[in-house]
């Protein structure tokens, strides 16, 4: 059998195979980090100030619509999704929330928040660009939930691996160079999304399945109303309080010394998600967390020299206080993304509501204190890494041992 095929050194080359194959969702974010690394790095070097700082505000508002350009009601298909008769089956209650939420979001924003949200104004494009993300984000989350990691991955991810080569075809325009870049990169990640679904087509369908999402829709919409703050509060409200060119510099340096780990926290939300919806503890997750927050803090360490020693390449402007915060930020993010995972899939109401309480009052808190006394840079990301802090320490005490919350849904979609 070729199972039993052993090279000369022992080495099984099925077994190689298949810790390659295993390994490929990683490769893929890891790609798609360095994409959007490479990419920041590209258009600080070759942009005109200006471009620049439209730049900083599509990242922005990019990191916005994938928190919560659905309200974070793609999140409920882990949750509520689930596999009869070989087929994938969406629920339809589920399904129309996410085409609710879509439609309302996209009128919001046009309406009421493109243009004064933050001075930057996507005009025309915003409904494309909102159109590709919410794509993106709804065939991400069904492939993940059938534990299709790869193709998830590279719905998610895919894309940034062309935002090199777009920022630097983009310079030949001599007007919104930015905007070609993102949005030109967004449309491959639609297109992936639609090629990836098609293939799909046999094997996944929306059916009237019973499920739970009417009693946690609302508390996993406030979750995700305060992600999505959580992910733009700080830049939001630097904004209001420097110029563009701080806000610019403020998100390139979070872009280059953080954003890969938050990719990571996000691909260990989504890899351990599968792993909880079979098999759950308590102990086992907070466990998981506080080692992921250690390990995370061993690589911040070395990331924060790597970057030190390429700063004349990067451009990236050398800050010890601000670099330790943002060092931080990200070790607390990659852990939370462990707690954020058992939360979505076995996290009661409860649990839910008394988390998002604690994160609400200190967003407020932070937000208005920042803005009213018009504090310096650093002690906005002082006050926005606090909030992280509490966010992660809320989920680690108000996660409960809800083991029977799916088992329950489950049985209920059964009798159906």
């Amino acid at each position: 059998m070729v199972v039993g095929i052993r090279s000369k050194r022992g080495v099984n080359p099925v077994s190689l195979l298949l810790r390659i194959r295993d390994r490929l969702p990683l490769l893929v974010i890891l790609g798609g980090a360095g994409g959007v690394f490479v990419a920041n790095v590209a258009a600080k070097r070759l942009y005109a100030p200006a471009d620049f700082a439209s730049w900083a505000y599509l990242s922005t508002l990019t990191t916005l619509f994938f928190s919560f350009s659905l309200f974070g009601t793609e999140q409920l298909i882990i949750r509520s999704a689930r596999e009869r008769d070989g087929m994938f089956e969406l629920p339809k209650r589920t399904t129309a929330l996410i085409l609710g939420a879509c439609v309302v979001f996209a009128l919001a924003y046009v309406t009421l928040l493109d243009g004064r949200l933050f001075t930057y104004r996507l005009g025309f494009l915003a409904i494309p660009t909102l159109g590709c993300i919410a794509a993106i984000q709804v065939v991400h989350q069904v492939e993940r939930t059938r534990g299709r990691l790869l193709a998830s991955q590279l719905v998610l991810n895919g894309w940034k691996l062309l935002m090199l080569p777009l920022v630097t075809a983009s310079v030949i325009f001599e007007r919104h160079p930015a905007e070609f870049a993102v949005v030109g990169a967004l449309a491959v990640g639609l297109i992936v999304s639609a090629t990836v679904l098609y293939g799909a087509r046999h094997s996944v369908r929306v059916a009237p399945v019973a499920t739970d999402v009417g009693s946690v829709a609302v508390p996993f919409v406030l979750s995700l109303g305060l992600m999505a703050l959580l992910n733009t509060v700080d830049r939001f409200t630097l904004e209001k309080i420097h110029s563009p060119t701080v806000f610019a510099e403020y998100v390139y340096a979070v872009t280059i010394l953080s954003t890969p780990f938050t990719i990571l926290s996000s691909y260990f939300g989504f890899k351990e998600a599968v792993r909880y919806r079979k098999q759950y503890s308590r102990n086992g997750v907070r466990k998981d967390a506080l080692r992921t927050v250690a390990i995370s803090a061993l690589q911040v360490i070395a990331w924060s020299v790597a970057c030190y020693l390429t700063r004349q390449l990067s451009g990236l402007t050398f800050d010890l206080s601000l670099w330790i915060l943002l060092g931080i930020l990200s070790a607390v993010r990659c852990g939370y993304g462990i707690l954020s995972a058992a939360m979505g899939i076995r996290g009661t109401a409860s649990a839910i509501y008394w988390s998002n309480s604690i994160t609400a009052i200190s967003l407020a808190a932070f937000g208005f204190t920042a803005i009213l006394l018009r504090v310096p840079v650093i002690a906005v990301v002082a006050g926005y890494v606090l909030v992280w802090v509490l966010r992660f320490v809320a989920y680690f005490v108000f996660l409960t041992e809800s083991a029977d919350v799916m088992r329950s849904a489950n049985a209920e979609g059964e009798a159906a």
